[in-house]
């Protein structure tokens, strides 16, 4: 039997909590103006979120991480189920953004993910249909001085709207391809300030299975591939 779905509002501001979404669980999660902070990753999503308001969900790492360590590092949301961003701002200084797992989806409409140090999302997805796609963002703002989307999954990442910003001032493009999973870009800006727009990595240059299939959006910054 489906589970109800029951709306979550914050109403106190600057609540520090981790917090669980169980798997039979179907949640609507008003920020409320508010802000919800953690210490360890904020929201781990098992079942069903979507996140809603004008507030902000923030968290802060013990310490500093490796980025490339993706299942061990800190995140505002650790999504194991399907989780919609549909308002709200995301924000670390030192951890990461989302992690999406193996078995998740992840939606954004609307809202922003920033990271002051670390990738702003990272997806493992394996679901490879644009009715499901493992990853889609049909809008908001995503933010990192690293790597906004780092796709370590086989499934579809699908980008109709939105706009992708990286600011780094070292080797990080906006957009990296770690996997044989697919890139769509349908609309949108992806914008680097320093290194490539979008780039395809592989341990062997001569094989490189990934694919990026752009149909329209605005890249700035050049579209390569490099070695691991």
């Amino acid at each position: 039997m489906p589970t109800k779905k029951a709306t979550v509002i914050l109403l106190k501001d600057e609540i520090t909590e981790s917090v669980i979404v169980a798997e039979e669980q179907d949640i609507v999660l008003n920020t409320n103006g508010k802000t919800l902070n953690s210490d360890a990753t904020t929201i781990t999503n098992n079942g069903n979120l979507e996140i809603i308001g004008n507030g902000n969900i923030k968290t802060i790492a013990d310490s500093l991480e490796d980025p490339k360590d993706i299942e061990n590092v800190t995140y505002i949301v650790k999504n194991n189920g399907n989780t919609t961003l549909n308002g709200a701002t995301l924000f670390t200084e030192t951890a990461s953004g989302i992690y999406n797992s193996v078995d998740g989806t992840f939606t954004m409409l609307e809202g922003n993910i920033e990271t002051n140090l670390q990738f702003a999302i990272v997806n493992c997805g394996n679901s490879n249909t644009l009715e499901k796609p493992s990853l889609k963002i049909s809008g908001g703002n995503v933010k990192s001085v690293t790597t906004c989307l780092s796709i370590w999954g086989t499934g579809i990442s699908h980008i109709t709207n939105g706009t992708m910003t990286a600011s780094s001032t070292s080797l990080y493009s906006t957009i990296a391809l770690q996997s044989d999973g697919t890139l769509r870009i349908d609309d949108g800006n992806i914008i680097s300030n320093n290194y490539n727009a979008i780039t395809l990595y592989s341990s062997d240059l001569n094989q490189i299975n990934g694919k990026v299939q752009i149909n329209g959006g605005n890249i700035n910054g050049v579209c390569g591939v490099a070695s691991y």
